[in-house]
């Protein structure tokens, strides 16, 4: 697992061999073309189904959500081990106890549509990298900022 934002390799195999029947607490941020804040943040939590290079991440959903699946996209730069404790969804008010792990990704939509969001990463440097999405669940990685962000809506 990386923490340096500008690796060229998103999959960690190692990482990824660990990750079946481990729970995910995930945290999505969405934000308008040029904004610094998002407009919208969801938090869900699951267990993972499998983990793949080129298909990405499936979660098996717990909670209110139980009986969904949700993939994340193949990119396990943001994957960080979760502390022991109990962590309270603000959006939902559920309560998860121990994760294994948690991940934050941002969506962002690109300026000269609404029907297409382009997924931007901020390096620690200040570039902007952006990439053209396919599926609203192809994000990648958040910035360290929006992490922190979110991880103050999980009650820890």
């Amino acid at each position: 697992m990386s923490n340096h934002f500008n690796d060229a390799h998103q999959w960690d195999m190692t990482l990824a061999m660990q990750l079946p029947g481990k729970v995910v607490l995930v945290g999505l941020a969405y934000f308008e073309a040029r904004a610094e804040e998002p407009f919208e943040q969801q938090q869900l939590f699951g267990r993972v189904v499998h983990a793949d290079e080129h298909s990405g991440i499936l979660l098996s959903l717990q909670g209110l959500r139980d009986g969904e699946q949700y993939n994340l996209p193949p990119d396990t730069r943001s994957f960080r081990e979760a502390p022991p404790g109990e962590y309270r969804l603000r959006s939902t008010g559920e309560v998860v106890v121990d994760p294994d792990f948690t991940v934050t990704f941002s969506i962002r939509k690109q300026a000269n549509t609404e029907s297409k969001r382009t997924l931007s990463t901020r390096a620690e440097n200040g570039h902007e990298r952006s990439f053209a999405s396919r599926t609203r669940s192809h994000v990648t990685r958040s910035n360290s900022l929006l992490a922190s962000a979110l991880r103050t809506n999980w009650s820890h």
